[in-house]
């Protein structure tokens, strides 16, 4: 029965589907400008190796994202360089008077340290899995004491170290400057170039004429060649193909590349007894079981109220092939593996026909994985939900591999520059934060300066997989340990058990027309929702579950 209620007829109502806002771009490409360390591993991850595949990110424009990237990297060796010149003239001239700005440095990078450490621990209280930061601020303090005795004891003071000439101030007025003009150029860039009330989008385009990636050329030209544009790259068997599934070649163990973290993950052997009472028997198959379990989870677009904003109206299907590096070493120049790759000197196809990615759903290898992956894009994209459905049968047994993966929201202090404004005094203010921190600073400036990227060297005759395979995307870089908020959470739990109950209905009720027993599927189901537990590994036969009664592993973590 349906109740109406006329009060609430005159209530405007929300749109069912509320049109995406995407930000990532913007807030990845401020990310490589506020974090040395993001701009570092997305230029390694993603430009250094030639042959290395690149690692799907949905709604990025990685060319943007990595000409910021490289920038940045250009900026900051170049800050780098002239604070170490700084700092060896310091050294020569005046050695006392720098060991006495160590000291000074030293609660400015314990505090700085202790601020990050708090923040960290703060999500570490609600975040779904990680390590603790405890301990971080002790180890960075006893480090730059032992450093600080260390030089005390090397230096051999005389008296005259004692005195300070008054030209040393003129030393540390250049050094000002350049923490300055750093400080106020990342502001600038932040409040001018990245801010949503701009209406500016990044594009790689813009930026490839920088000066300062004219001190970068080869990796410039990698951007070029690469990043602005999204052509297929198909082997030259494959090349007639009017329809192309993407591959996905990783390192590592999870070959879910770009789609976060795996989320109580399960999987299924139902074996198949007929029912003796059924009117008929049909005889199924994989590609039958995949598009009935497609067609039930597709139809959520028409769901309406059922997810917040009407995010399933754009729930994405697609078809994908999963490959580790290792095995498409292990099948380099083999008819298997040349639609995947030509030779260990060329980076893998990013696409393969459909037709031959069919073959790998129907008849499965080892080495190369067939995968329908379904997407939700939840609060503007901040929050990406996929799952990735393997299926295999026989006459006699019936196997499901389920494998959600969860994106979480891009971090906090990413996010923030929506709020900021352009202020020099705050840039100035920082900039006298870095200027009492230098001493403290200098080995990772070092280190930053004198450290270049370079391809993995591999011995004549060698092959190393990990020149082919990518292990994050850009996005998962910049990726929080844990959602935003209580909705956030709640919304993970709601969209992947609407996805699992649609899964299994469309199982059970293909196995019902086909004339088969059902009642192995439904205890197996049971046993995966019963009190949220999270089965870890295939399930056979009758499981007992119970309030206190569990099986496998139990993942509580949210």
């Amino acid at each position: 029965m349906v109740v109406h209620d006329e009060r609430t007829d005159s209530i405007p109502r929300v749109a069912a589907a509320v049109p995406d806002r995407d930000d990532s771009t913007r807030y990845l490409c401020a990310a490589a400008h506020l974090n040395p360390d993001y701009a570092d591993r997305a230029v390694a991850e993603m430009l250094v190796e030639r042959t290395r595949a690149t690692a799907p990110s949905p709604g990025i424009d990685p060319g943007a994202v990595l000409a910021e990237a490289v920038e940045a990297r250009v900026r900051i060796r170049l800050v780098a360089a002239v604070t170490l010149v700084i700092a060896v003239l310091l050294a020569l001239l005046w050695p006392f008077w720098l060991l006495v700005w160590l000291f000074v440095a030293l609660p400015v990078l314990v505090a700085r340290s202790g601020r990050l450490a708090m923040l960290a621990r703060a999500n570490y209280r609600m975040r779904l899995g990680g390590d603790s930061p405890r301990g971080r601020v002790g180890l960075t303090f006893a480090v730059l004491v032992l450093l600080a005795l260390v030089i005390t004891v090397a230096i051999g003071l005389e008296e005259s170290d004692w005195e300070l000439d008054p030209t040393a101030l003129l030393v540390v007025v250049p050094l000002f400057a350049v923490f300055a003009a750093n400080r106020i150029v990342i502001n600038r860039l932040i409040t001018r170039r990245f801010q949503r009330r701009t209406g500016h989008q990044p594009s790689p385009s813009a930026r490839l004429d920088s000066q300062l990636l004219s001190f970068s050329p080869t990796l410039t030209e990698m951007i070029k060649q690469r990043y602005l544009s999204a052509d297929v790259f198909l082997a030259p068997t494959e090349q007639g193909a009017t329809d192309v599934v993407p591959v996905v070649v990783h390192r590592g163990y999870d070959p879910f590349v770009g789609a976060g973290a795996p989320h109580r993950p399960w999987s299924m052997a139902i074996p198949l007894e007929r029912n003796p009472h059924a009117a008929e028997h049909q005889s199924l198959s994989t590609a039958r079981l995949l598009e009935r379990i497609s067609k039930e989870i597709e139809a959520l677009r028409e769901s309406g109220p059922l997810s917040p904003s009407g995010r399933f109206a754009r729930l994405a299907t697609e078809d994908m092939v999963a490959i580790s590096s290792d095995e498409l070493v292990e099948h380099l120049r083999t008819d298997e593996g040349r639609p995947f790759i030509q030779d260990e000197h060329s980076r893998p196809y990013t696409h393969i026909s459909k037709e031959r990615a069919l073959a790998l759903r129907d008849e499965p290898v080892e080495w190369a994985r067939h995968f329908r992956r379904f997407t939700v894009l939840t609060w503007d994209h901040d929050l990406i939900l996929s799952v990735y459905l393997h299926v295999a049968m026989n006459e006699s047994t019936l196997y499901i591999e389920w494998t959600p993966c969860v994106l979480r929201p891009i971090k906090a202090e990413y996010r923030e520059i929506d709020t900021r404004r352009h202020n020099v005094g705050r840039a100035l203010r920082q900039a006298l934060v870095d200027l009492a921190a230098f001493p403290g600073d200098l080995p990772g400036n070092v280190t930053r300066l004198f450290t270049v990227l370079r391809p993995i060297k591999v011995e004549r005759g060698m092959v190393n997989p990990d020149k082919y395979g990518s292990l994050s995307s850009l996005r998962e870089f910049a990726a929080d340990t844990n959602v935003r908020n209580y909705f956030q959470r709640l919304d993970v739990d709601r969209y992947l058990k609407i996805l699992h109950t649609r899964a299994i209905r469309a199982v059970s009720a293909l196995l019902a027309e086909a004339g088969y027993l059902r009642a192995s599927l439904e205890q197996q189901a049971q046993a995966i929702v019963q009190n949220s537990v999270h089965i870890g590994g295939s399930m056979t036969g009758p499981i007992t579950m119970g309030m206190n009664n569990t099986t496998g592993d139990i993942d509580v973590k949210g």
